[in-house]
């Protein structure tokens, strides 16, 4: 069997076959899957258990221990997704592509989770959309989100007092593929950064070799990590800082243009007085039902659970729902199985189903969507992110 010798880094310490190769891939890959998943159902847990009890009534050192064990959960939170994102770039795995998206949701939406996170230290948010970015765009959404929030968490991180600003605008791009450039800037009054040492940032590792690790937790990705991604999508970072003053980052971002108006925009239905949306909730972990279930009561939806799909299908089969959010790692029968079981159900053929889960990853994703689930929500879940994708799936089932 033919051998292909190969050295770090990128590959082995030893002469492996391409089969060897590709099965140490798969192992390493199922490995990271699991860990994730196993990371992520706790962290999940805690977060959405620290939420629930911050909207209680608290004393006032009450509630800055349970806001500490909050960001505790928040970093590991962050470490993890930086570790997974910069393992998939390296390898290759991360996948790229274009669909319609509305850049204002988009912004607003890292606004919503950077304020809160800014409230906590004391630091003023703002964030301006001009007049000039348009409805909807084509261009990969995700990915830009994710680029963007890392050079906000970034910001937020070095910055002990004053501010950060995202501001977006759109400009018309140079002749080619794209016809629109995304221009995102985030502005912060934070340490700085020395002039030498500007062209260092966007290293892999570089917090850790340039010592600010003793001072500042973290394991220096953020930044390599949103610009390996802005130029997989063709764009670029530029940066400007004083030591000091604070630091500027502007994701340039191309995009298309999308026809005017193709972008469903549903409005939430009123319910009528009296009634509210049956939800049927599919998980096996007791934490992540108790989370659900009280977040979504509190909006008046109806919550019925089931502690896994075989359950699931029994409830389904004699009842009915508005919706279903529906765990995909489960034993014995797991979420995608569970789905096809619901779907072969007469009076749910048509009922949304959401994913829920630990796994992120875009070819995750392209697979709910292929087994017929209308949306996805990652854990740990964010109380905001549930409520919204809720309504909004909701709301496009009544269109």
């Amino acid at each position: 069997m033919a051998t292909e010798p190969t050295s770090f880094p990128g590959g082995y310490p030893f002469p492996l076959s391409v089969m060897q190769r590709d099965e140490l891939e798969r192992l390493k890959g199922q490995f990271l899957a699991s860990l994730n998943h196993e990371i992520r159902t706790p962290l999940s847990g805690v977060l959405g258990m620290t939420d629930l009890l911050l909207e209680t009534e608290l004393l006032p050192e009450q509630g800055e221990y349970v806001r500490a064990a909050r960001e505790c959960a928040l970093h590991l939170l962050e470490v993890l997704n930086s570790v997974l994102a910069y393992s998939a770039l390296q390898a290759g795995t991360y996948r790229f592509e274009s669909s319609e998206f509305a850049p204002r949701e988009l912004a607003h939406s890292i606004g919503e989770e950077a304020g809160t996170r800014a409230a906590l230290k004391g630091l003023r948010w703002e964030l301006t959309v001009d007049e000039s970015v348009p409805a909807t765009v084509i261009g990969s959404a995700r990915h830009l989100r994710e680029a963007v929030w890392q050079i906000v968490q970034n910001g937020l991180k070095f910055t002990h007092e004053g501010s950060v600003e995202v501001r977006m605008s759109c400009d018309a791009a140079a002749p080619g593929a794209f016809d629109r450039t995304l221009r995102i800037e985030v502005r912060d009054t934070g340490i700085g950064i020395p002039s030498d040492q500007l062209i260092q940032i966007f290293d892999s590792f570089s917090q850790l070799e340039n010592g600010l690790a003793r001072s500042y937790s973290g394991l220096g990705l953020g930044l390599a990590i949103a610009d390996k991604l802005v130029r997989k999508m063709g764009g670029l970072i530029q940066a400007e800082s004083q030591p000091g003053k604070g630091s500027s980052f502007t994701v340039v971002a191309p995009v298309k243009a999308a026809a005017q108006d193709t972008m469903a925009r549903p409005h939430l239905v009123p319910r009528p007085h009296g009634t509210s949306r049956r939800i049927l909730h599919v998980d096996d972990n007791a934490i992540a039902q108790q989370i659900v279930h009280h977040v979504l009561s509190r909006e008046h939806y109806e919550v019925v659970t089931a502690c896994g799909g075989e359950e699931a299908v029994e409830l389904a089969r004699d009842q009915e729902f508005d919706l279903v959010l529906m765990d995909l790692q489960m034993p014995r029968q797991d979420g995608l199985a569970t789905t096809a079981a619901i779907r072969r159900l007469a009076h749910h053929a048509a009922t949304p189903i959401v994913a829920v889960s630990a796994n992120s990853a875009d070819e995750h994703r392209e697979n709910c969507a292929r087994h017929g689930m209308q949306g996805f929500i990652s854990k740990p879940i964010d109380r905001q992110v549930l409520i919204r994708t809720v309504e909004r799936t909701l709301a496009a089932s009544r269109i």
